[in-house]
């Protein structure tokens, strides 16, 4: 396997990476700056109260841009909660497409 040797250049100085379950979220925090990060790993319920806490736990870290990973529908509770506060987006969403016989 082959190292990755070359620097990156940091774009945001505080990111956080949601992956979304039914019943839990999994949130990692990286935040620095170029040569010295950070790394913060969380889980938080799905229910109204923590989707509070894990709002609040963000806005610690001045406005993190975050991103959020989920197959499913359970994505959109964590979204109505943090849209106002921080930039947040979906990513890596699966789309079931009824398949075409030719």
């Amino acid at each position: 396997m082959k190292k990755y040797t070359e620097s990156v250049s940091v774009i945001h100085p505080v990111c956080c990476g949601l992956d979304i379950h039914k019943n839990k979220i999994s949130a990692c925090l990286l935040y620095g700056e170029e040569g010295s990060t950070s790394m913060i790993i969380r889980e938080f319920s799905a229910f109204t109260d923590d989707l509070v806490k894990l709002r609040e736990w963000l806005l610690q870290f001045k406005r993190p841009v975050g991103s959020m990973e989920s197959t499913g529908v359970y994505w959109r509770p964590v979204h109505i909660n943090l849209e106002k506060y921080l930039v947040i987006v979906l990513v890596n969403r699966y789309l079931e497409s009824p398949q075409k016989a030719t």
